[in-house]
Formats: structure tokens, C-alpha cells, sequence
């Protein structure tokens, strides 16, 4: 190793477009997409990197790169092998597939090799080295797998193994037989199985490897073609040549002479080339900070029209709503942010409407409503079987109640929701009850697996029995309840069936497929949208849904939308639920990321869906024994338990507060009028890191929750506002909600170390709890305004402008 050249150690380029990558070679290769999103595809599958991911390349695995956008790098790293090892290594990983907490470490010493890239005339020797065996260290011990043969594998596992054995070791002598002798088992056992994993056998799989290599070098290097026969594993050069002529068609020497002509020929294989990183530094700073800075110039005249009347809260499992703590503490809501809806279920529960010798008990039931209508809402009722589940942290289901029924009997199920839309229409009006909607929920079937409640969705009908959990079993029963309900409410929304995007993505083709062939079809179909949904994990299901993708909402969206489209199944589309994590024992439900991410996940969503519902309203909801004395605990409501708003509550609460003619949107910006009014709503959303995704739920608290997301530096806009009257005076009302600004674990901290409140301190913490407020006066420059707006990370700005 070459101690005074340390960049012969370490090369980095730009990628461009498209490019394909092989390599055969012992370093390491990494893909990081400082900003922007690169398309890595192997063989079917395929990974979408966006800011600060990255992506190992492994070694002779082949992988087309393309759609590169923005700033994205490619590191080829020297690596030498322990010599003492008897195995190889090879390194294998990226930050969509598998989160780890070592993620953040990799793309961290990514950027700090950018950086010294970029100040490469001033950094030290001892510097760049530190940094290079850092990197080195952190992929040894996470992402770098030992490539042995193990004779007590099984199934697919053995297959695996002996491929990925292949993989590193083709150039070998390598053979049939000896790989047979190094797992303890027959040539003929060996080949077969293999082939019937794999599709070819053994020896030919060999062969293909080293003629893979062999192509490779024959077209992008000068090298003899006896060197790059031995250097691919072929001990004998008449058979070499025999093979290639048989699988290529021609010899190696016509086939270099007909390739190369199209490519730069090197004298060794493909290496990446170093560039003018200056302009790097634009992207990174001290604590890897950027600043972005805007100028924005919009016309008061014209627009188009803004549709807020689209939200839905989730209000809980209805038995919540007869508890007056609840009540009182959800109360203010009606008066900030301006929901459509209020959306509950478990209402058929046999504790809630109870059957009395054939006669119902509508007293909970008449509470329960008019809870809701008192809030001002509509209610939203889930007819569903489902029961309460309270998420606790990484992997836990802390609680869960089942939804409790008399009988199995789909005839009673049919009867109890005759009486209820029969007794809401005596009680509110046929007018008030058309308005509200109804849902009825699909169970999962491994959910309920792991939640020991699959029986409840077995029910006896017509002398035959039916699982809700099944496609067929679900559209039966969904038919007959649309059936009975139109008979008493022919205008009520009726639909579902709360399809999880992330869990049922398998199924969903298949599932509305089905649906759209029906005589009956939905109202509206309904979504629950979670990036970080652990359900999968919780229940150890495959493909656990961690997205990374900062528009994940949307592009669900848009994925059901083409589907719908594509099979011509015309309804309106509800995403019921939605939140970053289901989990409600996670700090990042209490932080100020979460107005950013609702502002970032509704303003584009709202022109594409029908009704969009955020999950959920209170902590209350979420509360449980072992959070019984604390106040905040990672709860996924907008407010605490006892009704202190978070920065979250705050988001909705711009947004009710927006014109309804929308002037100018863009990301991080919305600016809107009424018939008096100039309203700017402004966000800074920063996403993310790879150290939020600790297998350890105690890595984060109050204390240090900004460690799991981008350092994003500022956001500084300049916004002039055409069109206004000539010299006149416009007074401009800000409120502004961030880290500083009324954040709620911020002024916890300041406030107290205590996670217990008396009375007067949660009255204390309401009134801390709230966006600063600051006016001020400006005139205009001809018929002109401008205002400057300077956003830290997760800050939300909503300003009001009117003339003084």
C-alpha cells in the first residue's frame, strides 16, 4: 500500500445517466446519492436510492444503473483481505432494504470523504487516512459476509450458499465434485438440486460465472486472451476456447474485434474517473448543513380553487369517546383545525350496543354520536370487526381488545347494523345521517393469526360458512351489508376496506381485480398509508415496510390511482389513515418533524384523493398502564392525553387557516387568498437519518430526538407578491411553530425534567405549547410586497396579510 498517495486508495466520480457495473476485483464499491435518486436494478429486482442512501455493489453481481438525478457518487475503496482467513469475504447491504443503525455511520463517513474530496489541496494525509479505515472498520463489521460452505444448510439455504460460494470463488479450481465433497454430499444429489433452484446446473453455472468475466475483459481492457483465460478460472486454453465459441458463437478474438470498436478501450479493467469536485462544498458545511435560499416572484391575480373540506381525524376506538377526560381534552380541536370528519370504530361492540333479549340498548351509541357532532364533525363509522390495538415501541403490541359479538351468525351481524342506521335516522334525521360515511374494514388475515383473533372473522351464512380474511369471504359480506344499509340511506357513502398499502401490496392487484368484476362496487375505496410499518416484523411476515422515500404517501397514492385506472374500477379514493409510524411509543410522534411531514404528506395528496385522514387525534387513544402517569410518551395523537397540542395539531391548524384560492405551491411552500386575505404557509421539512432505525427502542428521548434527523441547514425565501394596491400599508401577522418557536419536548425541556404533571403545570405546558406570534407593517414598492422568511429545520411559518 502506497502510504503517501491515499486517493489511490479511494476513488470517487459522479455516475452518469446510465451505466452498468461489474466487477471481479477485490474493492468495495459503494453507490451514495448524496442529493437527488439514482434506479439501481439486478436481475427482477430493483432499489430507488434518494438523499444521503446508499448501495454496495457486490462482487460479479452485474447491476444497470440509470435515472440518475441531482448529486450521486460512486466510491471504489481499496480493500485488503486478512490474509489469515481461510474464507472470503464479500460486502453486501444498502439503507432501503434492511435499515441498520450502522447506515448513518456509512453515509456520515461518505460525506466527510466528499468533503476532504472537495478540499483536497488542504486536507492531511493522517486526515484522509483516518477517515478511510474508519469507513473500512464500520463495512468489516456490518456489511461484510463471510462466504463459506456449510454442511449443515438446508433447502434454499444450501443453494444460496453454494452459489453465492461460486460467485467469489469461479476463478478457482473449482468443480462439481469438490463442492460435493465439501457439503458431504453426492455429484448427483448436488446437481440436481441446484438446477431445480437455479435453472442450470452446476458445472454450466461455473462456466457462465467465468465467461461473464472473461466478456467483460475482452471488450474493456488490452489484455492477452491467455491472461484473461486463467485470471477467469480456465486451466486449459483449447478448452477455454472450445466453451466460448460454443456459448458466445464466435472465437474470444472476433468477439473483441466486433465489441470493441463501440468502446474506450483501458489497459486495465474499468475504473471510475475522478473529477472537479468544487462544487461539492454547495452541499455540504460544517455539520453537513445546507443552506437553500429562494427567490419567488407570484401574482395576487387568478389561482385556482384549494379543497380543504377533505380531512378526517381519527377520533379511536368508540368506547374512548364515552370518557369525559377524553372529551374535555379534545374539545378545543373544533376551534383550530377544521376537519370534515371524525372517524371511529368498534361502535357494534357488544359492550357498546347491547342486545337485550332481542331488543338493542342505544344509550352508549347516542353518547358516542353526539360526542362527535358536538366536535363539529361528521361522524365517520367503521363498521368493521375491529377491535383497539395499542403499538408500543420497536416490535411490541402492548394491547389488544378484540371486538366482541353475541353470535357468529351472519344474519344477527346484518340485523345489528339494520338497528343502528335505522335508530341513527329516528334519532339525528335522514337529512344529518346521508351525510356521514360508512366503512367496513377487510380483516387481515395475518394479523389476526398473530392476534390470536381469527375466529372472529368466520361467520355462519345461509348454512355455509364464510372468512371475512378472504377475498371472496369479504366481498360477500360487504355486499350484503351495502345491500342493507341502501335500503334505509340510498345516499350514504358506503365503502372500504381499509387496504394496508404496505402489508397487502402482494394482494392488491389480485384483491381490486376481483372487486371490479363485481355487481356491487364500493362507494369509496379506502387506504391505511404508514412508511414505517412494523406490522410485518411484528407478525415475522417478509419484506417488512421501512420506506425511505420522502414522498411515500404520494406515491402510494398514485400507485393505486394507475391501478384503479388500469382496471377501469371508477370510485372515490380515502386514505382513512395515515402517519409516519403506527408504533405509539415513538418520540417522533412528539417532535416538531411531525408538522413538516403532515404539511409535506396533505398539501399534494389533497388534490389527488377524495378524503384524506390522519391518524390520530389523541393520545388517549394510544394510553395504556405503562404510561399511565406520564404525559407525553411517543403517542401518535396531535394532542396529549390531557390536551396539550403538539407541533403536529399545529400543522392542521395552518392549514384550516389557508385561502381557498391557491396562488402559488411548491415544496416547503403554499400561498393562498380569501376575499380579504394573502395567506403564506411555509415549511422545512428535513428527513430522516439512518440512526432512527436502532433495533434499541431506548437510543432516543427528549433529549436528543434531533439526532434522527438530515442536518438541513436553513431555508431562507424571499417571496415578492405582485398585483397589490400602490403604495398602501399591508399588515403581516406571523406565527411560527419549530425547536424555538413552542415545540412541545423543547418546552418540556425547558420547563421541567419531570414526565408527571399536575393540573395547573398541563395548563402551564397549554399555554407554552403554542406557535410564537410576532406583526409588523410594510408598504408596498409600486404594486409590489416583499417578505423574507428564514426556516430552521422542521419550522413552520404561517404568516396573514391584510391591508392595515
Amino acid at each position: 500500500m502506497d502510504l503517501l498517495n491515499p486517493w489511490g486508495h479511494i476513488v470517487i466520480s459522479s455516475l452518469r445517466k446510465n451505466e452498468q457495473y461489474q466487477f471481479y476485483d477485490n474493492k468495495i464499491r459503494i453507490v451514495y446519492s448524496l442529493r437527488g435518486s439514482v434506479c439501481i436494478r439486478q436481475d427482477d429486482h430493483e432499489i430507488v436510492l434518494g438523499n444521503n442512501d446508499f448501495f454496495i455493489i457486490t462482487k460479479a453481481q452485474r447491476y444497470d444503473i440509470s435515472q440518475t438525478v441531482g448529486k450521486v457518487f460512486c466510491f471504489t475503496i481499496d480493500y485488503v483481505r486478512n490474509s489469515l482467513s481461510p474464507t472470503e469475504s464479500l460486502f453486501k447491504g444498502d439503507s432501503i432494504t434492511k435499515v441498520r443503525s450502522a447506515d448513518f455511520e456509512v453515509t456520515q463517513s461518505l460525506k466527510h470523504l466528499l468533503l476532504l474530496k472537495s478540499q483536497a489541496d488542504t486536507v492531511s494525509i493522517n486526515q484522509l487516512y483516518r477517515e478511510y479505515f474508519t469507513l473500512l472498520t464500520i463495512l468489516e463489521k456490518y456489511y461484510a459476509f463471510s462466504v463459506t460452505l456449510s454442511k449443515n444448510a438446508q433447502g434454499r439455504n444450501r443453494i444460496e450458499e453454494i452459489k453465492n460460494y461460486i460467485d467469489v470463488n469461479f476463478e478457482k479450481e473449482l468443480t462439481l465434485t469438490n463442492l460435493a465433497q465439501r457439503i458431504f454430499v453426492s455429484e448427483q444429489y448436488l446437481s440436481k438440486i441446484f438446477k431445480e433452484e437455479i435453472g442450470i446446473g452446476v458445472s454450466e453455472y461455473i462456466i457462465k460465472r467465468r465467461l461473464e468475466k472473461v466478456r467483460r475483459y475482452l471488450t474493456e481492457t488490452e489484455l492477452p486472451i491467455t491472461d484473461i483465460a486463467f485470471e477467469s478460472g480456465f486451466s486449459n486454453i483449447n478448452s477455454f476456447n472450445r466453451l466460448f465459441k460454443k456459448y458466445q458463437g464466435v472465437t474470444p478474438s472476433v468477439y473483441r474485434n466486433e465489441t470493441k470498436q463501440s468502446v474506450i478501450i483501458n489497459s486495465s479493467p474499468k475504473e471510475v474517473v475522478e473529477e472537479d469536485f468544487t462544487d461539492v462544498q454547495q452541499y455540504l458545511s460544517d455539520g453537513f448543513s445546507t443552506s437553500q435560499q429562494k427567490k419567488i416572484l407570484v401574482s395576487t391575480e387568478g389561482g385556482r380553487k384549494l379543497d380543504t373540506d377533505k380531512l378526517l381525524i381519527n377520533l379511536g376506538f368508540a368506547e374512548d369517546l364515552l370518557h369525559r377526560s377524553y372529551i374535555k381534552s379534545v374539545k378545543p380541536i373544533s376551534q383550530y383545525a377544521r376537519f370534515k370528519y371524525g372517524r371511529i370504530w368498534g361502535i357494534i361492540d357488544q359492550s357498546i350496543l347491547k342486545d337485550v333479549d332481542g331488543e338493542f340498548d342505544f344509550t352508549k351509541i347516542d353518547d358516542i354520536l353526539q360526542a362527535i357532532l358536538d366536535l363539529g364533525l361528521k361522524p365517520f363509522l367503521d363498521l368493521g370487526l375491529k377491535g383497539k390495538t395499542v403499538h408500543g415501541a420497536n416490535r411490541q403490541i402492548l394491547s389488544h381488545t378484540a371486538l366482541k359479538l353475541p353470535t357468529q351468525e351472519m344474519e344477527d351481524l346484518l340485523r345489528r347494523y339494520e338497528a343502528l342506521i335505522d335508530h341513527c335516522i329516528e334519532k339525528f334525521g335522514v337529512e344529518e345521517v346521508s351525510g356521514w360515511c360508512i366503512e367496513f374494514w377487510k380483516p387481515e388475515k395475518s394479523v389476526l393469526d398473530f392476534l390470536k383473533s381469527e375466529q372472529l372473522t368466520t361467520f355462519n351464512y345461509k348454512g355455509n360458512k364464510i372468512d371475512l380474511a378472504t377475498y371472496q369471504g369479504y366481498l360477500t359480506y360487504f355486499e350484503q351489508c351495502y345491500k342493507r344499509i341502501k335500503i334505509l340511506l340510498p345516499n350514504i357513502k358506503v365503502g372500504g376496506c381499509g387496504l394496508n398499502v404496505s402489508v397487502e401490496t402482494e394482494i392488491l392487484e389480485t384483491f381490486l381485480k376481483e372487486w371490479s368484476q363485481r355487481e356491487i362496487h364500493p362507494d369509496f375505496l379506502s387506504l391505511s398509508i404508514f412508511p414505517i410499518d412494523m406490522t410485518k416484523d411484528i407478525m415475522k411476515l417478509p419484506r417488512m415496510r421501512i420506506s425511505a422515500d420522502t414522498d411515500y404517501t404520494l406515491q402510494s397514492v398514485f400507485s393505486v390511482k394507475r391501478l384503479l385506472e388500469k382496471l377501469n374500477f371508477a370510485t372515490l379514493l380515502y386514505v382513512t389513515e395515515f402517519n409516519v409510524t403506527i408504533n405509539s411509543r415513538d418520540i417522533i410522534n412528539d417532535t416538531c418533524f411531525k408538522g413538516p411531514y403532515i404539511l409535506k404528506n396533505t398539501l399534494p395528496v389533497l388534490d389527488e384523493i377524495d378524503l384524506l385522514g390522519y391518524w390520530q387525534l389523541s393520545d388517549f387513544s394510544s394510553s395504556a398502564t405503562d404510561v399511565a402517569k406520564q404525559e407525553f410518551f411517543g403517542g401518535s395523537g396531535l394532542i396529549t392525553k390531557n390536551g396539550i397540542p403538539k407541533p403536529a395539531f399545529f400543522a392542521f391548524d395552518f392549514l384550516g387557516h389557508l385561502g381557498d384560492v391557491v396562488l402559488h405551491q411548491s415544496d416547503g411552500l403554499m400561498i393562498t387568498k380569501s376575499s380579504t386575505k394573502l395567506f403564506i404557509l411555509s415549511y422545512h421539512y428535513s428527513h430522516l437519518n439512518g440512526r432512527y432505525y436502532y433495533e434499541d427502542d431506548h437510543v432516543f428521548d427528549r433529549y436528543n430526538a434531533l439526532e434522527m434527523f438530515e442536518a438541513d441547514g436553513k431555508s431562507q425565501i424571499e417571496i415578492t407578491l405582485k398585483g397589490l394596491l400602490e403604495g398602501r400599508q399591508y399588515q403581516i401577522k406571523q406565527r411560527k411553530m419549530g425547536i424555538n418557536d413552542g415545540a412541545l419536548i423543547h418546552q418540556a425541556n425547558n420547563f421541567s425534567s419531570s414526565i408527571r404533571y399536575r393540573e395547573d403545570e398541563i395548563n402551564y405546558m397549554r399555554y407554552r405549547c403554542i406557535p410564537t406570534l410576532s406583526r409588523d407593517i410594510q408598504e408596498t414598492i409600486g404594486d409590489s410586497l416583499t417578505v423574507s422568511l428564514e426556516l430552521n429545520p422542521h419550522d413552520m411559518i404561517f404568516m396573514e396579510i391584510t391591508l392595515d
